[in-house]
């Protein structure tokens, strides 16, 4: 055969070669085409659900209140994270050099019928502003609306948003049933113009997702990166140790270091750092493909096309790689996630709304229409408490549990059990006085006066003088401790009234305020009508008296308890003087024993008088008056007091309640909202899926 029939024959063989493996390279591209359509109909029926329950969740924002299964992509910035979500999810996101993606991103991708076009949405809302809604109707319009979404939530480029949250619904028949949400790249240096601590916060975002055991963390690992060089599996091992929901991603396979191919399959085949989610392995479009125009579809099956070819991922087992693959794999590990957290979800959401109705129930309804009325009610309850608290009943009220009652600890039922702090208070003043009473130390010094005002009377003689004025120096001493008394109850009382002033009206300061003020003024004057009494007590005390039977039965007392220790008879070579002191020893203890126990029941009796029932006395109708014509909250009111009355006060402007209280009571009311509809939603769920087990 002549070299020109043997060209001749050599090129008709490789044309149908060649066009075998044209004809492959588009099956090939065919299979990949609908590799993703395959995945999202034989998940859709299992897997939608699950993923639709979890996205209404996080869309109402229960997400505030519980963690939500979710998975997250972290990895340093320029590693591919941008690439591996636009290959997933068929849409342009940003990219680019520098830091791209400046806050979080949820990617809700949705399969829809074969016959039904591309749409999709994008949402965010900036503070407290009205949620900003974008409809797209081209995939190419996704990249400029995230753009646009992040300066609005970040500000300018040099910033990132640690609350804000962009979500992005994509509906086509092209891509599969996932919802991923993804943020910022992991800097090191940041650059002249960013914040020097842009790098910490960075870190601080990606660890609040990362740290909830409801988190599958994704991790971007570039094939030409040493792995134990990677910040995003650092920040992973330190929340996830065992690795147990962390899924490596390993991009640019295609730019894989020569000789480095066997530490790459090595990894993906878990022989080195293992994960329990494993390995994918991806090549995804590169710079250099968008700048040529190669779509999103070529780029599929470009990467396709690679990994058949390649010498050595070609011998990785089926699965392992590829965008398809890795689509498949997250589905699967995200509804299986989902299904594992979903009773501790259940209980955690019924554990909130518990807290959130009984913390709801501590702050009060809203103030009625009819602030007049509410405003009597407000103070009549306020006076009714009060006065029970004096009276010496324990209040059935919030600051007192039923537990902490049986428990009896002061400390918890000191503002409510006024009586029994009082009666203490009592009993100490009670001790001081008799400890300030003539006892055996005294014998000395009443021996002393004894002989020091003598008169003509023989020795052994008692000077009632001298009794007289030992009597009235001890009862001078017993006006300090009376005053402290009325001093110690004076703070216990004073603390009650203020406490339940916070507790009745403390959510509205104006009233709480002019009610504190009054009731200071009207407290003082009846402390001063308190020392008054104790004053002319002890004035009264000073004369020297009690009737003889009373003294005769007191001094016969003493003297059976002085011959039981053998003190009644003269000791021999006593003196005359020294048996007198304990003779009038005797008689003073026999008479302070009436007085202390006179004086401490009047002193106690005296307090209670005025600081418990006189000052509360009507006190819910004074302060009723008081804001009705602005007169002073004292008893008696003259006619010049009424001329100088004061316009009365406007239950609108006492009814103003505190900022900060309608603002936690607004923010619970949401949150009890949204967990009701949050549980109704769950308890749905379940019963469907428990009714199509039984089916099955």
């Amino acid at each position: 055969m002549s070299s020109g029939g043997k060209r001749r024959k050599l090129s008709s063989d490789k044309t149908p070669r060649r066009r075998a493996d044209s004809k492959s390279s588009e099956a090939a591209s065919r299979q990949s085409s609908v590799h993703v359509l395959a995945l999202s109909r034989e998940y859709k029926r299992q897997v939608r659900p699950y993923i639709d329950i979890i996205d209404s969740l996080r869309s109402s924002g229960v997400d505030q209140d519980v963690n939500l299964p979710a998975v997250v992509v972290i990895g340093d910035q320029s590693t591919g994270k941008s690439s591996v979500l636009e290959a997933i999810s068929g849409v342009q996101l940003p990219r680019g050099q520098g830091m791209v993606t400046r806050c979080a991103l949820e990617l809700r991708m949705r399969s829809t019928g074969t016959n039904t076009g591309w749409n999709g949405t994008l949402r965010y809302r900036v503070r407290r502003s009205s949620p900003v809604e974008i409809i797209l109707r081209k995939p190419g319009e996704v990249g400029d609306a995230v753009r646009k979404a992040q300066d609005a939530l970040a500000g300018d480029g040099r910033n990132i948003s640690k609350k804000g949250l962009i979500e992005l619904e994509v509906a086509s028949p092209d891509v599969p049933d996932l919802t991923l949400i993804d943020l910022p790249g992991i800097i090191v240096n940041p650059t002249e113009d960013q914040s020097k601590d842009i790098p910490k916060q960075i870190e601080n975002l990606i660890e609040k997702y990362a740290k909830r055991q409801e988190t599958i963390m994704l991790c971007v690992i570039p094939c030409s990166q040493d792995i134990a060089a990677n910040n995003a599996l650092a920040i992973a091992g330190r929340q996830d140790p065992e690795r147990e929901r962390t899924l490596g991603v390993l991009t640019r396979a295609d730019v894989t270091g020569k000789g480095d191919e066997g530490t790459i399959v090595n990894l993906v085949l878990q022989n080195g750092m293992k994960m329990k989610l494993g390995y994918t392995l991806v090549k995804c479009r590169s710079q250099d493909d968008i700048d040529r125009k190669v779509t999103l579809q070529e780029a599929l099956d470009i990467e396709t096309d690679f990994f058949q070819s390649h010498k050595h991922f070609s011998k990785l087992p089926e699965g392992i790689t590829g965008i398809p693959n890795l689509a498949r794999t997250l589905t699967k590990q995200l509804v299986a996630h989902i299904q594992s957290c979903l009773p501790d979800l259940c209980d955690a959401i019924k554990n909130q709304l518990f807290q959130t109705t009984t913390e709801l129930s501590q702050l009060s309804d809203p103030v009625p229409e009819d602030k007049h009325e509410y405003l009597i009610r407000l103070l009549s309850n306020y006076g009714t408490d009060l006065t029970a608290v004096t009276e010496g009943h324990a209040l059935a009220c919030s600051m007192v549990s039923e537990e902490e009652e049986m428990a009896g600890d002061d400390s918890t039922l000191n503002s409510c059990m006024l009586f029994k702090n009082a009666r203490k208070t009592f009993q100490t003043y009670q001790t001081a006085v008799r400890d300030l009473s003539p006892s055996l130390n005294d014998l000395k010094m009443i021996g002393h006066l004894i002989e020091n005002y003598r008169g003509p009377e023989l020795a052994g003689f008692e000077n009632y003088r001298v009794f007289e004025m030992i009597a009235r120096r001890t009862v001078a001493k017993f006006k300090a401790p009376a005053m402290q008394c009325l001093k110690e109850v004076e703070k216990i009382v004073e603390e009650v009234f203020l406490e339940l002033g916070r507790t009745h009206l403390g959510r509205f300061a104006g009233l709480h305020q002019v009610v504190v003020e009054r009731m200071n003024d009207l407290f003082k004057e009846h402390v001063k009508e308190a020392e008054m009494t104790i004053a002319t007590l002890m004035q009264s005390k000073e004369i020297i008296y009690t009737s003889d039977t009373t003294f005769e039965d007191h001094l016969q007392d003493e003297t059976e308890v002085a011959e039981d220790n053998s003190s009644s008879k003269r000791p021999t070579g006593s003196t005359p003087r020294a048996w007198s002191a304990r003779q009038m020893l005797r008689k003073l203890q026999a008479y302070f024993k009436i007085v202390t126990c006179r004086l401490c029941d009047n002193v106690s009796m005296a307090v209670m008088r005025s600081l418990f029932k006189n000052f509360t006395k009507n006190i819910g109708s004074k302060l009723i008056a008081h804001i009705q014509s602005g007169n002073s909250l004292s008893d008696d009111v003259d006619d010049d007091d009424h001329e100088n009355s004061t316009t009365p006060i406007s239950p609108d402007a006492l009814l103003q309640e505190d900022g900060n209280v309608t603002r936690r009571r607004e923010l619970l009311l949401q949150r009890q909202e949204r967990l009701e509809e949050a549980e109704k939603k769950l308890k749905t769920f379940c019963g469907r899926k428990r009714r199509r087990s039984t089916l099955q």
